[in-house]
């Protein structure tokens, strides 16, 4: 799909509707500006650090967790393909659908837990800048590590030093205490 052709096959087309959450018009004008932007059909780093689809386009640490997320066979691009269906989800997706994209983007090594360090590692880079900035979710927390010890008081509901996929969702559903965590997301 997309190897530098400028229309995007019927069948690709039907199949993409099947797997995302958007309309083949949608598809197409999507197709159309990634094709523009990435004649290959295959968006390389460099080309998603300034990307629009790339919800944190200029900071390279956190460009990279977003596009290892997106470039889901690990071929070190991102097709058309990986960019549509989840764009789809975070676009259109059920709380559930992206949350569960949300916690992969905290889970570095991908082993299915959140860390302390994964936390402290990822939040890092942005943690001040939104402090400075008034950040309200933020309110009572001065550092990154207290935020992170708020966070796994909260989240770590069996208390065994992990955040598991299925707590950081349960959690995340939770109006009380989604204040925290929605710094995250």
């Amino acid at each position: 799909m997309g190897k530098g052709n400028s229309k995007l096959s019927k069948e690709d087309l039907d199949q993409l509707t099947k797997e995302s959450k958007f309309t083949g018009e949608e598809l197409k004008d999507l197709y159309h500006g990634f094709i523009k932007q990435n004649p290959s059909g295959k968006m390389d780093f460099e080309h998603w650090l300034h990307s629009p689809a790339n919800p944190v386009a200029g900071d390279e640490a956190l460009s990279q967790r977003w596009f290892k997320i997106y470039d889901r066979d690990g071929s070190g691009y991102v097709d058309f393909r990986e960019l549509a269906t989840l764009l789809s989800c975070l676009v259109r997706g059920t709380t559930e659908e992206r949350l569960e994209i949300v916690f992969s983007f905290y889970d570095v090594n991908g082993d299915g837990n959140i860390t302390k360090e994964e936390l402290k590692e990822v939040i890092s880079s942005i943690f001040y800048g939104a402090k400075a900035a008034g950040n309200r979710h933020l309110d009572g927390v001065s550092t990154v590590d207290d935020y992170v010890e708020q966070f796994f008081q909260i989240v770590d509901e069996n208390k065994d030093g992990n955040v598991s996929r299925d707590e950081f969702v349960s959690v995340a559903k939770e109006a009380d205490k989604f204040t925290l965590i929605n710094f995250l997301l």
